[in-house]
């Protein structure tokens, strides 16, 4: 962290498509036979044999995506206030391609719902109108929701991608899989309010 942050961030800027389309060729790469590797049930990872490692295209699509977002919202702050430019456009032609890529392809919803929340922030604090989000993100959150309880149900896909959103309602009701995180988050959360509440006493 601290050598990049010696690095000149209009370097950055000059490699922001590159990171791009690189980002979106790597996630595509997961389906080459040979490269693909598999874990978990989940095809995320690229094998390089000739190093003997793997790695995860969509970690390197969140940097890319924060990069590339940076300079399209720097180059268009003017008219951010715009539907197009500051909410279609964007979210249309660089996020949703992405996103895409990860469900489908990946069946990666974590990253998804990771990268869009972020993109969203970047969007919003640099200039974009919150009710579009509001009002258009909420139908698209809704549509996203529909289409996986579709394909849960009617085609049989993804069915543990339901169970781990009901989750978060009531994670005490399978406390030994699908609402482990969630609990131990809860866990994490009230250990380090309990510490900060007595470091004030």
């Amino acid at each position: 962290m601290y050598i990049v942050s010696k690095i000149d961030y209009r370097i950055y800027k000059r490699f922001d498509k590159l990171l791009y389309f690189a980002s979106l060729i790597l996630l595509f790469l997961v389906m080459v036979p040979g490269l693909r590797w598999e874990g978990g049930g989940a095809a995320r990872w690229i094998y390089i044999k000739s190093l003997g490692m793997t790695f995860q295209p969509s970690e390197i699509a969140k940097v890319a995506l924060v990069v590339f977002f940076a300079s399209y919202l720097t180059d268009n702050r003017e008219n951010l206030g715009k539907m197009w430019d500051g909410f279609f456009k964007p979210i249309l032609f660089y996020l949703l391609p992405i996103i895409l890529v990860l469900v489908i392809v990946q069946s990666h919803l974590s990253a998804s719902i990771l990268i869009i929340a972020v993109v969203s922030i970047m969007m919003l604090m640099a200039g974009s109108k919150l009710r579009n989000f509001i009002t258009f993100g909420s139908l698209g959150a809704a549509g996203g929701l529909g289409a996986l309880y579709v394909m849960a149900t009617v085609f049989h896909k993804g069915e543990y991608r339901i169970g781990r959103l009901t989750s978060f309602l009531n994670p005490w009701a399978d406390a030994q899989d699908s609402g482990w995180q969630v609990i131990q988050g809860l866990y994490a959360i009230g250990s380090r309010w309990i510490i900060w509440r007595r470091s004030w006493k």
